[in-house]
C-alpha cells in the first residue's frame, strides 16, 4: 500500500510540474521575451515601483516591438496573420500585451481612471497565454 501511495505521489508530483512554466508550444522565443517583459513592467505597476505614466511608456515601447515581431513573421511565413502557423500562440501574445497597454493608458489619464482590478485582469490575461 506505501508503494502504491508513493508511486502515485510520484505521478501527481509529475504532472503538475509538467503543467507549469515553460513557453507554450507555438510561441516563438522573440515574441515570449516580449511578453515576459510586458508582465515584468505590468508587475512592477501593480506593486507600485513605477508611475502609470512610466508603465505606459514602457508598455508602449513592448507593444511596438511586440507588433514589428508580429509583422516580422507574418512576412516571412507569407501571411496575413500567425493563425496555423508554428508561431499562432504569438497572436494571443501581441493581443494581451495591447489590451494590458490600453488598460494602463486608461489609468495614466484622469478622464478614464481604469481600475486596478481591471488591470490585474489584463495582466493575468497576459500571463495565462504566456503559459505561466
Amino acid at each position: 500500500m506505501k508503494r502504491l501511495f508513493f508511486l502515485f505521489t510520484i505521478a501527481l508530483l509529475l504532472v503538475s510540474l509538467c503543467s507549469c512554466g515553460g513557453k507554450p508550444e507555438n510561441t516563438s522565443d522573440a515574441m515570449y521575451q516580449i511578453g515576459l517583459n510586458a508582465l515584468s513592467v505590468a508587475d512592477e505597476y501593480i506593486n507600485g515601483k513605477i508611475t502609470a505614466d512610466e508603465a505606459h511608456s514602457r508598455l508602449k515601447d513592448i507593444e511596438e516591438l511586440a507588433d514589428a515581431q508580429y509583422e516580422r513573421w507574418c512576412e516571412e511565413f507569407g501571411t496575413e496573420t500567425l493563425v496555423g502557423t508554428k508561431y499562432e500562440n504569438d497572436s494571443g501574445i501581441y493581443f494581451e500585451i495591447a489590451i494590458l497597454e490600453l488598460k494602463i493608458m486608461g489609468a495614466k489619464h484622469s478622464f478614464d481612471t481604469t481600475p486596478l482590478s481591471e488591470i490585474i485582469e489584463a495582466r493575468d490575461d497576459l500571463e495565462e497565454q504566456l503559459g505561466k
